[in-house]
């Protein structure tokens, strides 16, 4: 439910009418933006945060959330040599994420959740996102 509002301008207005008539056009701009944010249309330029880790992530599970970890720990060759991306969490996600956990200081081998991503795992993950650096 947008309406569109057709402005012409004459070659005999004066720069108030003009500046008035930018000030009006620049405040309808704002509305049509709020009302895209309101439907989670992103404006454009704006940055889209990518989703951020939700649920505790272990051994054995698969799915888009699994991709996502993935595709962030193969940004860090020295965390994820082998880089693959395959939605499982298998030996080499677990090693990546230990790798992980080792320099971040989260856990180490012997601690509960060695391995596993569950909250202080994806607070650290979501947090170097958010930042928009890689692990």
């Amino acid at each position: 439910s947008s309406s569109v509002t057709t402005t012409t301008i004459s070659s005999g207005t004066s720069s108030a009418a003009l500046e008035a008539q930018l000030q009006s056009l620049l405040a309808l701009l704002a509305n049509l933006e709020a009302q895209d944010a309101k439907q989670g249309i992103p404006a454009p330029g704006a940055t889209v945060t990518p989703p951020l880790f939700t649920k505790t992530l272990y051994l054995g599970v698969s799915g888009s959330d699994v991709k996502r970890l993935q595709e962030f720990l193969a940004e860090n060759p020295t965390i994820y040599p082998e880089g693959k991306v395959t939605g499982y969490f298998g030996a080499l996600t677990l090693k990546a994420v230990q790798q992980f956990q080792k320099k971040y200081g989260i856990a180490k081998s012997g601690d509960p959740g060695y391995g596993n991503v569950g909250p202080l795992t994806r607070a650290k993950l979501n947090n170097l996102i958010e930042q928009g650096t890689t692990p």
